[in-house]
């Protein structure tokens, strides 16, 4: 706790450099330990047992008291099935892609860029 208030302000004071790059205690915790990569869809599967657990339990509660009705609970019961499997495709990183532009892109990027330098600078004068 007190390296991340350190880093705080050291980051808000001194260098100004890197201010949206936070992380939470979770994932701090969870890199510390190793379970970032090495268990992956295991550590997944173990924190969201309950959702299967409950997808098997009502498909069996609708097979025994109505089976007419398994058409239409189906669907639903088999994303409940699968939730953890959802989750820990959206939870891995995106590929990192690199972006092209054209020239006329790159031009217009790079003038903008000067002119938002520009009025930073004539901000922070201001002070």
């Amino acid at each position: 706790m007190v390296h991340a208030i350190a880093l705080t302000l050291v980051r808000l004071i001194i260098t100004q450099r890197r201010l949206l790059e936070w992380e939470t205690a979770a994932t701090s915790a969870a890199r510390a330990a190793g379970l970032a990569r090495s268990q992956g869809l295991r550590a997944f599967a173990n924190g969201m047992w309950a959702g299967p657990a409950v997808a098997v339990t009502l498909f069996m509660a609708a097979f025994a008291a109505r089976p007419a009705a398994l058409p239409a609970a189906a669907p639903l019961l088999m994303m409940w099935f699968v939730s953890p499997l959802v989750a820990y495709w959206l939870s891995l990183p995106a590929a990192a892609r690199e972006i092209v532009l054209e020239p006329r892109d790159r031009a217009y990027s790079q003038a903008r860029r000067r002119e938002d330098v520009a009025l930073l600078r004539r901000v922070r004068r201001r002070r």
